[in-house]
Order: C-alpha cells, then structure tokens, then sequence
C-alpha cells in the first residue's frame, strides 16, 4: 500500500532484480499483494532471496505521471 496520488486512475508497479524487469503490473487502487508465483515471458517466477527495486508510476489522465510515486528497495531474506 502507498499514499493515493492526486486525480490517479490507476497505477503501474515494475519490480526488478538487478537490471531486470521481472513484474509489471497494472492496478486501479494504491495497493499491490505479490503472489507467490507469476508469469512472466511464459515462464513461472518465484520472488528469491535478495534485493529488488521497486518503483510504482500514477497514471493521471490516461498517462503516466513523470517521476515515480513510489522507488523502494525490497529485501527478501533466506528461509
């Protein structure tokens, strides 16, 4: 979950590991559940340890905002 932005519609969150993409995802409310699995490219992805980025863009009038609303880093740790 993050701060609504101002006259958004909706809103795009890409995760990336190192310099790949590997989630895109389009929502209409200022909230995000990862699943466990997706797809991706046709193939099956697992969120790994390590360290992700995390950036979401307001989309405002059927275009994107220009800076990201939201640049986090996300660490998820061994089990």
């Amino acid at each position: 979950m993050w701060p609504s932005f101002p006259r958004a519609s909706g809103y795009r969150l890409e995760l990336f590991r190192g310099g790949t993409r590997i989630l895109t995802a389009d929502v209409d409310q200022p909230v995000f559940s990862l699943p466990h699995t997706w797809i991706d490219r046709g193939r099956a992805v697992t969120l790994g340890p390590g360290e992700y980025r995390v950036y979401v863009w307001a989309v405002v009038a059927g275009r994107y905002v220009r800076e990201p609303v939201i640049q986090a880093t996300l660490v998820a740790p061994r089990r």
